[in-house]
């Protein structure tokens, strides 16, 4: 077995006679080039996050990417300095 990133060039390693089993959360869907395709996330879920963030013991949280207004609210409600970050946001760092 060779584990690869899903961006790994496959025919470049030149494994010769192979299979493909793509572990993703997208396998229910179907994963182009393909033999398998085993429906394993590669992230955690909204929940996840919230508890992790809150047990962690963080005292601020940055939260990015598709849901990341709703995550930094939900922490927020649990007493967490939770700040959504965008892409069309700059970071200002304490200090600096």
């Amino acid at each position: 077995m060779v584990v690869v990133p899903p961006t790994a060039r496959v025919p470049r390693l030149g494994l010769g006679k192979h299979r493909i089993c793509a572990l993703s959360g997208r396998a229910m869907d179907g994963i182009p080039g393909a033999d398998e395709a085993l429906p394993l996330a590669d992230h955690a879920g909204f929940d996840d996050l919230v508890e992790h963030a809150a047990r962690s013991g963080a005292r601020r949280v940055y939260t990015i990417d598709g849901h990341a207004e709703e995550l930094a609210h939900h922490l927020r409600r649990r007493g967490i300095d939770a700040v959504a970050i965008r892409e069309h946001r700059q970071l200002e760092l304490p200090g600096v």
